[in-house]
């Protein structure tokens, strides 16, 4: 620009930026000018306000605070105000209330009701199952108290409203027998109520003692535990499986004698042995558990295939292996108050060795097993042992490989008790026996026994407990006995139970009650109990006689004549002559046939026609 000095200045302004008496022109603006001019521009009127000799400035449009969604920040510079607008975007304004919505449902009572007495747990054996009305606030794995009784843990809560339940807790002074109708609440574990009080004065100080002999070194600690606390610690996570296994067969033999919370292990103080997703591989070994209250539990619930599948390979994200039996309960008391969770046990044995087995005579009534497949990889391997008691509750365990799971009696007599609920096996499983004296007293929901050539399920000998929606399911061979087999005595109650259609089943004798079942025919030789609502081709049961199949009736009885007489009368016949007994003969054909369509109708209500 001609003209102007080394600060390029225009020509004719004055060297002085801050020169306000001169004339502003398009070409010499002064910089009070300009500056007002684009505050002006910028902001539009600003309201400048003086304290204590500081000016602030109240900026128009709201600058101040920013959008009603969009707040700006405070001591946030304007500029960069508009930087994360437009980085993270306007929120906009927020528009009318909308109509209200429908009402909703009726929620449900966050409590339920006992439907029945029932007789209060002991030490000798914790666990309950009593009828409620059902409730969908009644959660496995959460505590309840019912009134009158005591505190419990839900093991499993079927849908009739059944609750299964392990006393943690009873009340000072239940009774033998608890009442029907007493409420049943959610709620917390039970406090401990041996409060430690406060630490008294301490003694003197004694005198010093010998020196005592040096004692043995004790065990190498544990290596590599994640997140150890007070009731509980995480393992795994290796990509070494045997490093894996080995840190499981150390975490347990550590924290068998652990104090969780302070105080000594109990059913309401337990120390849980958390597994990462990974392979144990324990080698030649197996896990012993020997000490109650310590649990072994997945934290993936994903545990591989929940229906057969002839050759399946899923075994989902936690496993433990072992070429003889993963998992040994030895646990003395009998009670084995132990969870076992999340998992699936592989073994590969070349003996007898079963996948999930006991030292003990059997399992223990305080055992819980849920969701864990069984898988059994040897020739004469088992999923679970023969010739031992079954106790405990079994929830979504699945054991298809070989024989003779839940309970199979080959050279002794056993005792099926416990809770067993969508449990699946192979043939010969659920208490089978061949010619021992064995007894099935357990309670089974929705379980399941896959045939192939061999489908003795569930006993074939006396069952003694409750059977509801379980069945046969035989994909492969032919079917040779269900519920009792050929020879078993039915004392029990089954329900919506289903038997392979056309084969021997339900047994020699029934005496409980079978209601709405369906499949083979029953041949019982004695019966003395209830059967109703079944979908047998044999329907007609009574005592000490043997079935018999429908007989056909043909079609409906119509009685064209429409009425005559007097009910339930049939009247005498002169025999003097037509015209004399002609309206006392249709009477009596009438009265004959009334009765005759009673009895057909019944006939076939009862099953007994077809």
């Amino acid at each position: 620009m001609s003209g102007c000095n080394s600060f390029n200045v225009p020509s004719g302004c004055s060297n002085n930026p801050c020169a306000v008496t001169q004339q502003n022109t398009v070409a010499c603006e002064s910089l009070p000018s300009q500056i007002s001019n684009f505050i002006s521009q910028f902001f539009g009127e600003v309201i400048k306000t003086e304290i204590d000799g500081q000016v602030v400035w109240s900026l128009p449009c709201n600058l101040d605070t920013g959008l009603p969604n969009n707040p700006r920040g405070a001591g946030e510079g304007l500029a960069c105000y508009f930087l994360r607008l437009f980085d993270e975007g306007i929120v906009g304004l927020t528009g009318p209330t909308g109509p209200a919505g429908a009402a909703g449902q009726d929620g449900f009572n966050a409590y339920t009701v006992t439907l029945q007495s029932f007789t209060q747990p002991t030490s000798g054996n914790l666990n309950l199952q009593v009828l409620t009305e059902p409730s969908p606030a009644m959660l496995v794995n959460s505590y309840v108290f019912i009134d009158g009784s005591g505190y419990y843990l839900v093991t499993a809560n079927d849908p009739s409203g059944l609750l299964f339940l392990t006393l943690v807790e009873p009340i000072s002074g239940a009774p033998t027998t608890v009442p029907v109708g007493r409420l049943v609440i959610p709620t917390g574990p039970p406090g401990n109520s041996d409060i430690q009080g406060p630490a008294g004065p301490a003694g003197a100080t004694g005198a010093t003692g010998a020196t005592g002999a040096t004692g043995p070194q004790g065990p190498a600690g544990p290596g590599g535990f994640l997140n150890p606390g007070s009731a509980y610690v995480i393992i795994g996570g290796s990509a070494s499986t045997a490093t894996n296994g080995a840190d499981l067969l150390s975490a347990y033999a550590t924290y068998k004698t652990a104090t969780p919370n302070g105080a000594a292990l109990s059913a309401s103080n337990r120390f849980t042995i958390f597994l990462l997703p990974g392979i144990y591989n324990l080698g030649a070994s197996s896990l012993t558990l020997d000490t109650q209250f310590v649990d072994i539990v997945g934290i993936s619930p994903n545990t591989g295939q929940m229906t057969y599948v002839n050759g399946g390979t899923d075994v989902g994200s936690t496993v433990i292996d072992s070429t003889t039996t993963p998992i040994n309960i030895n646990e003395t008391t009998g009670f084995h108050d132990i969870t076992i969770q999340n998992l699936c046990l592989r073994s590969n044995s070349s003996g007898s060795d079963a996948t999930l087995g006991t030292s003990q005579n059997g399992f223990g009534a305080r055992l819980q097993v849920n969701n864990v497949l069984l898988r059994q990889l040897g020739i004469s391997g088992r999923t679970t042992p023969w010739d031992k008691d079954f106790d405990g509750t079994w929830v979504d365990v699945r054991a298809w490989d070989g024989n003779l799971a839940f309970g199979g009696a080959a050279f002794s007599a056993i005792t099926v008790a416990g809770n067993y609920i969508r449990c699946k096996a192979g043939g010969l499983s659920f208490g089978y026996a061949d010619s021992n004296n064995t007894t099935v007293s357990g309670t089974f929901i929705d379980c399941e026994a896959e045939g192939g050539g061999w489908s003795h399920g569930f006993g074939v000998c006396t069952l003694s407990g409750t059977f509801i929606r379980c069945r046969i399911v035989t994909t492969s061979g032919t079917s040779t006995g269900t519920f009792g087999g050929t020879t078993g005595i039915l004392s029990g109650t089954f329900i919506d139970c289903v038997a392979k259609a056309g084969f021997a089943a339900w047994g020699t004798e029934l005496s409980g009650t079978i209601r709405g079942c369906s499949g083979a025919n029953p041949s019982w030789a004695t019966f003395t109990g209830t059967a109703l609502d079944n979908d047998f081709n044999v329907q007609a049961f009574f005592p000490s006689t043997t079935p018999v199949v429908k007989q056909a009736s043909g079609a409906d009885l119509t009685n064209n004549v429409t009425s005559g007489g007097s009910n339930d009368v049939i009247a005498d016949i002169s025999l003097v002559s037509y015209a004399a007994d002609g309206a006392t003969i249709r009477d009596d054909i009438y009265q004959l046939a009334r009765k005759l369509k009673q009895v057909n109708d019944a006939l076939r209500k009862y099953g007994l026609l077809t």
